[in-house]
């Protein structure tokens, strides 16, 4: 036991400093990055809304009648 104590207690030694320049508390808020962490931040933060479901079901509709005004377009001709 004396042989390896030694070795032990310097091992033991780093892995506390190591512990002990961690930083304590609580995590700082991330801020958000891009278009989308702005999105999310907006609208899923604190403070959340129903405004995402709105945006998706106008985004559909508006793909939708882009590809019917194209389609028609481009495949009837008169």
């Amino acid at each position: 036991q004396g042989l390896g104590a030694a070795k032990d207690a310097v091992r033991m030694a780093r892995i506390v400093k190591f512990y002990e320049r961690l930083p304590k508390g609580p995590a700082p808020e991330r801020a958000a990055g891009g278009p989308l962490g702005w999105y999310q931040a907006k609208y899923f933060g604190k403070n959340p809304s129903a405004a995402p479901i709105w945006h998706v079901i106008f985004g559909i509709m508006t793909l939708g009648y882009s590809m019917e005004y194209y389609f028609h377009l481009s495949m009837n001709y008169h």
